[in-house]
């Protein structure tokens, strides 16, 4: 049913490894500028908490954010090029099946921790704001 609407497998791997690609080349942009804006908030805020031991819980986080989405881009480069040095493998393999969805909780898990670096924390929204003027 499904089937008869979707293009040929051949032509589904072809697209799934363009857009893994695509997905790859735009995640550098957000790992440099957000390693930058990371270094420049702890070195104004500092990591510890005031007692000098504990870590600030918004950098546990980011911590845990820089972790899950480097093993995330870490293992997605690595399948991209497994899969462009060998053609064959594209097309039924269960393996390559539950990596991808393995991969798409990593991701989700990731994308979780950097909303709330954004949304809770603020890490982020000061990018291209002009400093105020006195």
């Amino acid at each position: 049913m499904i089937q008869s609407v979707l293009p040929p497998q051949a032509e589904l791997a072809r697209i799934s490894y363009y857009a893994l690609s695509l997905g790859l080349l735009t995640a550098l942009p957000a790992v440099f500028s957000g390693a930058a804006q990371a270094i420049q908030m702890v070195g104004k805020q500092g990591l510890f908490e005031a007692d000098g031991k504990t870590i600030k819980i918004k950098f546990k986080t980011l911590i845990t954010h820089v972790i899950s989405s480097d093993i995330v881009l870490g293992v997605s480069a690595y399948t991209w090029y497994y899969r462009s040095a060998n053609d064959a493998v594209n097309q039924g393999d269960f393996v390559r099946t539950g990596l991808a969805v393995l991969l798409s909780l990593g991701l989700m898990f990731a994308a979780h921790n950097g909303g709330s670096l954004t949304y809770e924390y603020g890490m982020g929204l000061s990018v291209g704001k002009k400093g105020k003027t006195t």
